[in-house]
């Protein structure tokens, strides 16, 4: 009789290998994606929502508004990222807000 221990061994391996090393990076690079684009959504949503608040002047601070939202929004749906990317995605937030608005002026 053939003993195919060593092969099946082998074959297994080899599946956990390529495993490891495509679809886990895969799998972890698409959940960032989603992650990253549902923070700029929440960032784009927080710079809205500062902008209106800072022009009737219920508050005076907008970075630190959106800043505090968009950090109690990422938590409640489990998005944890550095300050640093926080920062990013609200600077790409008030960038979009920025160049919409240049956009609407230009239409009137």
């Amino acid at each position: 009789m053939i003993d195919i221990t060593q092969l099946a061994v082998g074959v297994i391996s080899l599946i956990f290998l390529l495993i490891s090393a495509y679809l886990i990076p895969f799998l972890k690079n698409k959940i960032n994606t989603e992650r990253w684009n549902m923070l700029q959504e929440i960032a784009y949503i927080a710079v809205h929502a500062a902008e209106q608040l800072g022009f009737t002047g219920i508050i005076t601070d907008k970075y630190k508004y959106a800043y505090d939202f968009v950090k109690i929004e990422a938590e409640k749906r489990n998005i944890v990222w550095d300050e640093s990317v926080i920062k990013a995605a609200i600077e790409a937030a008030v960038n979009q807000y920025l160049t919409y608005d240049e956009i609407e002026i230009e239409r009137e």
